[in-house]
């Protein structure tokens, strides 16, 4: 599909997975600090406690960011197909967002314009 319509480019700029994998990573980082300090709170000295609370909040934190993340994604993905499948419905219901894919993918896409 992207090939036949020249959109090779769409998918090079596409980073999306890569951003939000450090968004996961960080929302789990964050949710482990989160263990950690809950830990030092009401478990002060037991060290094998914190060092559960910190794996199992780096855990949860990371799959709960993983489902928000994958909703995400999923929304870019169909915004790309649905660009490359009918550009000019997407004209019709947000003229700046066309705007800007035609700015910055034009030369690289003519024959959808």
């Amino acid at each position: 599909m992207f090939e036949n319509h020249g959109f090779m480019a769409v998918i090079n700029d596409d980073i999306t997975g890569t951003v939000l994998g450090i968004g996961m990573l960080l929302g789990g980082v964050l949710n482990g600090l989160l263990g950690a300090v809950l830990s030092s709170i009401f478990f002060a000295g037991d060290a094998q406690v914190l060092a559960i609370m910190v794996v199992f909040g780096f855990l949860i934190g990371l799959f709960l960011c993983a489902q928000i993340m994958e909703v995400l994604e999923s929304g870019i993905t169909t915004l790309f197909v649905s660009f490359v499948m009918d550009p000019h419905a997407l004209e019709r219901q947000s003229p700046f967002l066309y705007s800007e894919f035609k700015t910055r993918y034009g030369a690289s896409c003519q024959g959808l314009f």
